[in-house]
């Protein structure tokens, strides 16, 4: 590097060490150092001994061609050869991992609004009211649980927003099925979208029963999907995490509708990106920079891992990429 900036000053020769320091970072990326987790391992012998393994654990690996896959050993479940193997029992050791994930998204991005968890259940879980009324659109559910709300709808829930409907798998009613037929042809009326489009929008594959939302600091839930709103920074952090995580989708970042971003996240095992649309900026006051990024649920430790890194990795860069700009008077 000294061979493309010479350090004269005490700012850059301090950047020159940064460097260095990035390299040794970008070298635990790479998986040429073993890294230390900052996730608190359930298996240390202050704690107690965990339950032996059941079928209700499951654990999520790369490569994502096998999303999940019984334990095969007895031993308890921990980070190893690069397998990441998490907890689908729920209870308070859960919910405990899922605040303190939810927590650390918050705070190494900077979020103003927490992320939010979504899973698809056949039937609501114990203790967790439906929402009070419906709302004018599938992704105001989104905003309420980002306001704190925990709740779960049923698929009538969502006949208000036909299109978001579709694209949870919601069964629609002949009447509410006339409405999206009816919205469809506006908007390609419009030229908003044309036709073609049409099947190419992702929908979610099963039967819909209930959608339940929270917080992912207060979910009591496992999470099929998190949800993040960010800026444009923040959705870039998100991504290189996921990239080091090896989980980043390979599509396009997506538009109209937003509520396809749940679908692919879903449906492909990785990460998906979306620019929002004009609707969902009305119904949820989403900002003119900000945009969502969503993670498979049984991937967000590994992403929150990886983030820790790349945010200190970019503080660290910027830091020298600063100090070689103002060399260069830019």
């Amino acid at each position: 590097m000294s061979a493309i900036v010479e350090a004269s000053t005490e700012e850059e020769k301090d950047a020159m060490v940064t460097f260095d320091h990035i390299r040794s970072i970008a070298d635990k990326i790479a998986g040429r150092h073993a890294e230390s987790s900052t996730r608190t391992r359930v298996s240390r012998p202050d704690r107690p001994k965990p339950p032996r393994l059941t079928e209700s654990w499951f654990c999520c690996a790369e490569p994502t061609t096998q999303q999940f896959r019984p334990l095969q050993t007895k031993e308890h479940a921990e980070i190893q050869h690069g397998w990441s193997y998490i907890q689908l029992r729920e209870g308070p050791e859960m919910e405990a991992e899922l605040m303190t994930q939810g927590t650390q998204i918050q705070e190494l991005l900077g979020l103003k609004v927490p992320a939010v968890a979504i899973t698809f259940r056949d039937t609501a879980p114990a203790g967790i009211p439906r929402i009070t009324a419906p709302a004018p659109a599938g992704c105001g559910y989104w905003k309420l649980a980002a306001e704190g709300q925990v709740f779960y709808t049923e698929a009538s829930d969502h006949y208000t927003c036909p299109v978001g409907a579709h694209t949870h798998g919601v069964d629609l009613p002949p009447q509410v099925a006339t409405e999206l037929n009816g919205l469809v042809q506006t908007m390609v009326g419009m030229q908003y979208l044309t036709m073609a489009e049409i099947p190419m929008i992702p929908r979610r594959q099963g039967t819909f029963h209930v959608a339940v939302y929270a917080p992912l600091t207060k979910a009591t839930f496992t999470p099929d999907v998190v949800l993040v709103r960010g800026t444009v920074k923040q959705l870039m952090l998100l991504a290189e995490a996921a990239q080091a995580a090896g989980i980043a989708g390979d599509g396009a970042t997506m538009g109209r509708p937003t509520c396809a971003v749940l679908p692919e996240s879903l449906q492909s095992g990785h990460t998906a990106t979306s620019f929002g649309c004009i609707g969902n900026r009305v119904y949820t006051g989403l900002g003119d920079d900000e945009g969502y990024y969503a993670i498979p649920g049984a991937k967000v430790a590994d992403v929150v891992r990886k983030l820790a890194i790349i945010t200190e990795a970019n503080r660290r860069l910027e830091k020298f990429h600063r100090a070689r700009a103002g060399t260069a008077g830019c």
